[in-house]
């Protein structure tokens, strides 16, 4: 529902910022600069400061390096994937 609203123009651009959870995780401090600038938000420099101590502190969030294969879990990826396969091909993953 979220893409077809997306695609069909019911929210405004100012008012939605598509990340990708890759490009957050890999490099946070861009997502949140990106988050800041596209809202029209200041990045005051305390909470800049604060931010790039907790990535320093915990990278990934403090989740490290999680590996897993949803197979193990029973997941049926090929039916997974085409169920996403709109999200997919509109964001490109």
């Amino acid at each position: 529902a979220m893409l077809r609203a997306d695609a069909e123009g019911l929210f405004p651009p100012e008012r939605v910022l598509n990340l990708r959870f890759r490009d957050v995780t890999a490099r946070p401090m861009e997502a949140i600069e990106r988050i800041y600038g596209h809202f029209g938000l200041p990045l005051e420099p305390e909470a800049r400061a604060r931010m790039e101590k907790r990535i320093s502190d915990e990278p990934r969030g403090g989740y490290g390096g999680l590996t897993f294969k949803l197979e193990d879990y029973g997941v049926d990826v090929p039916a997974l994937r085409r169920r996403f396969e709109a999200y997919a091909a509109r964001f490109g993953v």
